[in-house]
């Protein structure tokens, strides 16, 4: 994780991420402590950490959605381009309160 400049925390530290969806919060609003918590309980973190940017693009895949269907330079680039506005995070929404509800049963 990285608290930038502003003071707003990322799960990362690529550049290509400060211009994307994936803010965890303020240092300003939170403490490290809250901020830590938000970011290990965040899906669309843990779903990235642990499947990669990737399962992202392959869950658009199955749905048809071609748009995304084009060479990438690193998993940042990836990643930024998932991210850089919710409208992955809607279209996918069912499938990721499948893998949640899919990671919890197994607690």
């Amino acid at each position: 994780m990285v608290i930038h400049h502003d003071g707003i925390l990322y799960p990362c530290c690529s550049p290509a991420v400060f211009d994307t969806i994936l803010k965890i919060g303020s240092i300003r609003d939170y403490s490290l402590d809250e901020l830590k918590d938000k970011l290990y309980k965040n899906i669309l973190i843990y779903i990235i950490k642990k499947e990669g940017p990737g399962w992202f693009y392959n869950q658009l895949q199955k749905k048809g959605i071609t748009s995304y269907d084009k060479p990438y330079i690193s998993t940042c680039h990836l990643c930024h381009e998932l991210f850089k506005d919710s409208f992955v995070i809607e279209l996918l929404k069912n499938e990721i309160n499948e893998y949640h509800e899919k990671m919890l049963s197994k607690i």
